[in-house]
């Protein structure tokens, strides 16, 4: 009813709202570096998983991280356990930075 009056469902523009204030959010992933895997962490959309430490796992991390267009990723240093992964992001064309363990938390 409301259509043919030239008015939209309130419901439309709220969800277009929500749609419009996600979109202006960054996109920060956050890396938990360890030996044998990967914890990533999708912010502000919570989403989260795991890849093994090896060149198929962060191929895998890549394809699904790039789906995302963050701003940053963020991977802590933990003596070159993150090396391989910080070499895929450069050659993706993908922003990282590397933080001291001591500064995080």
């Amino acid at each position: 009813m409301n259509s043919q009056l030239g008015l939209e469902p309130e419901f439309v523009r709220q969800s277009e709202f929500i749609h419009a204030n996600i979109i202006q959010e960054e996109i920060n992933i956050g890396i938990n570096t360890g030996k044998h895997q990967l914890d990533i962490c999708v912010h502000p959309l919570d989403i989260y998983f795991t890849v093994t430490n090896d060149d198929k796992g962060i191929k895998k991390a890549m394809i699904e991280i790039k789906k995302y267009h963050p701003t940053r990723i963020i991977i802590e240093a933990t003596g070159r356990m993150e090396h391989a992964f910080i070499f895929a992001c450069s050659k993706a064309n993908l922003s990282f930075v590397v933080a001291n363990p001591v500064h995080i938390k």
